[in-house]
């Protein structure tokens, strides 16, 4: 699996939440969006990211993941602590998604609204789903009393949050010539499945890196985004 990593800092916000880990030969890629204030923000995603660059290698793909989820839980636990000592209290979080790929199979961990798509023969493909305020009420089976994007933002997962931590994970086939995209909500606010679809058709992972953060630059780039572009045997 080859990658084309960029992180920006958008073209409203002052200060760059987000943080990316690209690792090719570990078989390990993540996109971090901190919460909390700039300050607080960055330090959340940087401590995520710290987090899985700290892990030992793992040649078995259960270890790897393994060893993953209980370096995101660690870090939890410490933005916690960072919270109350640093912070007077206020909390300071992040989302996650990372991807592990070991022959020829995934598996994604994740926690809050940074998603990993796949897109393959043309077709895109959202592989997570965004832990918000709007798809717990879907799934618990009520109707969300709004669909604007204030509710649909409302994040009911993150490191650091008050609330215990509960990482989603999927597990699926790579795909021989399928593109794997994760990215923070700063590129799907601004930039349409069709756009982030011409993105990933683009001839190299780097050309496709460039084109999905110039869409978003273009469509106003709101606020920070980063993207993580791989694919088996890609260039």
């Amino acid at each position: 699996m080859q990658s084309a990593a960029y992180t920006h800092v958008g073209l409203v916000r002052e200060v760059n939440e987000d943080s990316i880990i690209a690792l090719p030969e570990a078989g390990i890629w993540a996109v971090a969006d901190g919460m909390g204030g700039h300050e607080g923000g960055a330090l959340a995603s940087q401590t995520a990211v710290a987090a899985i660059k700290a892990i030992p290698s793992r040649n078995r793909l259960r270890d790897a993941v393994n060893a993953t989820e209980d370096a995101l839980m660690e870090a939890h636990e410490e933005l916690r602590q960072r919270a109350v000592s640093d912070f007077d209290g206020r909390t300071i979080g992040t989302t996650i998604v990372a991807l592990i790929v070991r022959q020829m199979v995934g598996v994604c961990l994740w926690a809050g609204d940074s998603r990993l798509y796949e897109f393959s023969d043309g077709r895109l493909s959202q592989l997570t789903t965004d832990h918000d305020l709007f798809n717990e009420r879907r799934a618990q089976g009520g109707e969300p009393n709004s669909r604007n994007e204030v509710h649909r933002n409302a994040i009911t997962r993150a490191l650091g949050a008050p609330q215990p931590l509960f990482l989603d994970a999927i597990a699926f086939q790579i795909r021989e010539g399928a593109r794997y995209l994760l990215c923070s909500d700063g590129l799907y606010k601004d930039v349409s499945n069709d756009e982030i679809s011409v993105g990933l058709s683009e001839t190299t992972l780097d050309r496709s890196g460039r084109a999905l953060m110039n869409a978003c630059l273009a469509n106003g780039a709101r606020d920070n985004t980063s993207v993580i572009v791989t694919e088996y045997g890609g260039v």
